[in-house]
């Protein structure tokens, strides 16, 4: 941490400006890269640069970004506790700072830390820290309607919004896919095990794909955020076999994979007893024991495109307001 004696020992654009014998102005317009009507030589310029680099000059990055409105920062802000060891956090991540350094940008990772309200985060979302924001669509409500009237740009994830841009997973095609492929293993009494408190627009997809091909489908909450059983489930799949379902949809391939788990330990067999599927197709490691059947969506590059929403749009003539990307069925062992 730098002394107070150090601070005012600084190098200022002044002292580069008196040694140099040129303005303060021809000094800013070199080293900041103001927009300025004074005329700088390449003679002069070369100069400044020399006697700034022999002074030890180094520039105020807070003025500078408050001179041109810019920080060249940009948040991937997360609502919920952090696990950058998740796959779909991990490739949401990789693909933001993928956007941000084909825009000359660097990356934040902001979350919210317990008892923070949302006008908080709001505050310090949009006080000149960053120059674009990228969050998930399920966010807190609250601060997505504070965040409408931000003079910062907003972009969105994992579906579609009306009141940002967005990046959307194909959701209605890989539910169709799903239950057609189920249909065609003979199930028709099915399962969606849904993450616990987000109303997301992923079941109502599966809703509907089931019922147009004919199919029961009974919605369930995992027991918490990781994908715990809960009691209702334990229920269902002890049931006799006449009774019980044959197939389960689940929100995630994380929840898939705790469900594999559970369902290995009750000695209940996959696929022969319960088929299993998960949603999302992000690289695990360790390799599971087994290869899951799930749909495979292009997390890396949707948040790379979130990027570029965010940053492009300065001097571009339109920008598309909604970005949708086509999702994949992956047929593994589970099914």
């Amino acid at each position: 941490m730098k002394s107070v004696r150090e601070e005012n020992n600084r190098v200022t654009l002044k002292d580069v400006a008196k040694r140099v014998g040129v303005s303060y102005n021809a000094v800013s317009k070199v080293l900041n890269q103001t927009r300025s009507n004074t005329a700088v030589s390449e003679s002069t310029r070369a100069r400044i640069l020399e006697v700034a680099a022999e002074m030890g000059y180094q520039p105020n990055i807070l003025a500078r970004s408050l001179l041109n409105r810019r920080t060249n920062i940009t948040a991937l802000y997360f609502d919920l506790l952090l696990h950058t060891d998740e796959p779909f956090t991990s490739s949401v991540i990789a693909g933001a700072e993928r956007g941000c350094q084909a825009y000359g940008q660097s990356l934040l990772l902001y979350s919210r830390r317990p008892n923070q309200t949302a006008q908080e985060v709001h505050q310090q979302l949009v006080n000149g820290l960053v120059d674009g924001i990228v969050l998930a669509a399920y966010s807190d409500p609250v601060l997505l309607q504070l965040l409408e009237n931000a003079h910062v740009p907003v972009a969105v994830y994992p579906y579609p919004t009306l009141s940002f841009p967005s990046v959307a997973a194909d959701e209605m095609a890989g539910a169709r896919a799903v239950m057609q492929h189920l249909k065609e293993r003979g199930h028709t009494d099915i399962v969606y095990r849904a993450f616990p408190w987000i109303e997301e627009s992923r079941s109502a997809c599966f809703r509907a794909a089931s019922e147009a091909l004919g199919l029961r489908m009974t919605k369930v909450l995992a027991a918490d955020a990781s994908g715990n059983i809960s009691r209702e489930e334990r229920e269902l799949y002890h049931r006799p076999r006449a009774d019980r379902p044959t197939a389960v949809v689940c929100w995630n391939d994380e929840f898939a994979y705790r469900l594999l788990d559970y369902l290995d330990d009750e000695r209940i067999r996959v696929p022969d007893d319960l088929a299993v599927v998960g949603f999302d197709g992000s690289y695990t490691f360790p390799k599971p024991k087994r290869k899951l059947s799930t749909v495979f969506v292009p997390w890396n590059d949707m948040a790379y495109h979130a990027v570029s929403m965010v940053t492009e749009h300065e001097g571009r003539q339109s920008m598309e307001e909604h970005l949708t990307f086509p999702v994949e069925l992956i047929v593994g062992h589970t099914t």
